[in-house]
């Protein structure tokens, strides 16, 4: 039996879906929660019913909590991350890990010559939709792909039902909702060689709320990622370009389809649909008793996948800040 704690709350939706999900495992128990912020803590811990630890530092050094899931602001997570694994806890972090080259170094000499399993939840990954294209980009029958474009977005900040720590802070969307579109185009097309970024603040918060980044890679390749609180109605949506053919996903239907050059006289054709894998946290649960999840489905996402993540976000901000595009700092790994 692994004993949990969640450290935050910050995005309290997927607070409770860990705890929720947490509940279905025989071999793991949701023992305890924490945020920095009171009236979060007490919200979390009426909601999931666990109780509120009033101080980190108790769970931390409590030598029966295995392991931690953390829900932290942007610029708090890298520190936590090194906080918990430097106590001897396994770790999943919400989305990513860090939000620049430096804190992923930190976190990487943190989690080196250990054998704690850090695990990041990218759950589109995991997802029918996100599973669909990748087997369409996977299988060639696109061929080389010269552009992409993923969508996410809502309009919860728009018509007032978001959160306002969402919006008054450093960093916004693209550290949430964009989160998603920033690594899903890192799984189908690998690391760009530079963004540029456009971001607004359309109802007046100090963080972005309205926002796109274009990407370029070394063959040419563009990607564009779209994300918002204030596009209400907005449906999830991929389109992927190939020198052979095009494929759309989500939108209005949700479902995969793919057209090919080869086969016009055919028209669109969907995909076979592509069920649910286990989630993230899921595959996190199994390392931590020693199993590896079924490697036909989506790996657990890692070290590696979170330096990469952390390249791109810092990217993607450096290049709002400056008003142009830049290229990627990679992380010091020694």
């Amino acid at each position: 039996m692994k004993h949990i704690a969640i450290l935050g709350c910050w995005n309290s939706i997927h607070v409770e879906k860990f705890a929720e999900d947490l509940h279905t495992h025989s071999d793991a128990r949701l023992v305890a929660v924490w945020d920095e912020n009171d009236s979060r803590a007490a919200a979390i811990e009426t909601a999931i019913g666990v109780k509120a630890a009033s101080e980190l530092a108790d769970i931390l050094k409590d030598p029966n909590i295995d392991g931690v899931i953390l829900s932290l602001p942007p610029e708090k997570m890298a520190s936590l991350v090194i906080a918990a694994l430097e106590a001897g806890k396994h770790v999943l972090a919400d989305m990513y890990m860090a939000i620049n080259a430096n804190e992923s170094g930190r976190i990487e000499r943190a989690l080196r010559n250990s054998d704690l399993v850090l695990g990041i939840d990218m759950s589109l990954k995991h997802r029918p939709l996100g599973r669909g294209v990748k087997e369409i980009l996977d299988s060639g029958k696109l061929g080389e792909i010269t552009s992409l474009r993923i969508r996410n977005a809502h309009g919860a900040a728009s018509n007032g039902m978001l959160p306002s720590h969402f919006t008054s802070g450093a960093y916004g969307v693209f550290t949430d909702l964009g989160v998603h579109t920033l690594y899903l185009t890192q799984w189908l097309l690998g690391q760009p060689k530079s963004v540029t970024a456009v971001a607004t603040h359309y109802t007046g918060g100090t963080a972005e709320d309205n926002a796109v980044c274009i990407m370029q890679y070394e063959n040419g390749a563009i990607a564009i990622a779209e994300t918002g609180y204030v596009s209400p109605k907005s449906p999830q949506s991929i389109e992927l370009y190939g020198v052979n053919g095009a494929m759309k996903a989500g939108g209005l239907t949700g479902s995969v389809h793919y057209c090919l050059n080869a086969e016009s006289d055919l028209g669109w054709q969907e995909n076979a649909h592509v069920l649910d894998t286990e989630t993230s946290l899921d595959a996190w649960l199994l390392k931590l008793n020693g199993s590896d999840p079924d490697m036909e489905t989506p790996p657990l996402s890692g070290l590696e996948e979170g330096i990469q993540l952390a390249e791109l976000i810092d990217a993607v901000y450096r290049s709002i800040r400056e008003g142009t595009k830049v290229g990627l700092i990679r992380a010091n790994l020694v």
